[in-house]
């Protein structure tokens, strides 16, 4: 609970950063996701979609830890 009620009294600059991570964080999991499905089963040909979908997990998770981390420094900048 005292998550959301920390989340409810963020600034709007914060809350926007944090929010925009989020969402493109869900864009690039949804792309990895549809890619490993057009792959298919693991074989020699889509070995590089497999690839390509590795890679997007990763800046996923980049794009929600700087988003996270950002967010969090704005806000402790705004208060101060």
């Amino acid at each position: 609970m005292r998550f959301f009620q920390r989340l409810a009294s963020m600034h709007p600059i914060p809350r926007y950063v944090l929010t925009r991570c989020v969402l493109l964080t869900c864009a690039l999991l949804a792309s990895a996701l549809v890619l490993l499905v057009w792959a298919g089963g693991y074989t020699y040909e889509t070995v590089l979609l497999y690839d390509y979908a590795e890679h997007l997990q990763t800046m996923a998770l980049i794009v929600l830890g700087t988003g996270l981390i950002g967010a969090v420094l704005l806000e402790d900048v705004l208060i101060r």
